[in-house]
């Protein structure tokens, strides 16, 4: 298997790695170091608990359209009040449904859309 070394700690590595075993530091294709930021787990969290309806989260990990899909469907069930006793039954299922869905999420995403590790 071929090897090379790790321009970041000189530590042997499988060539085709995208992350460093040694040091933790992510690869492009090319081979270069990739600085890499990692997004904070409890700012993940706090904007899930506290903004979860608007797709704040989810925005944040980069991931805008389950987000824009969150924002859709809260603001959906709120227009369907208006229609009477189905719009009342879509609403409330809507309402409970989102707000477990980001229990979920907050639960259980550890990474974000590139695939970086929350920290």
């Amino acid at each position: 298997m071929d090897t090379k070394q790790c321009p970041m700690c000189g530590e042997e590595i499988i060539a085709v790695a995208k992350k460093c075993k040694h040091c933790g530091e992510y690869f492009t294709n090319d081979g270069s170091a990739l600085s890499v930021k990692a997004k904070s787990r409890l700012a993940f969290i706090l904007l899930g608990l506290f903004f979860g309806g608007l797709g704040a989260h989810n925005a944040y990990i980069g991931r805008p359209i389950r987000g824009l899909i969150q924002v859709l469907l809260m603001i959906s069930g709120v227009f369907m009040l208006f229609i009477g006793r189905i719009g009342f039954f879509y609403a409330s299922i809507v309402w409970i449904a989102v707000p477990l869905w980001i229990l979920l999420e907050i639960c259980v995403i550890t990474k974000d859309a590139d695939g970086v590790p929350l920290r």
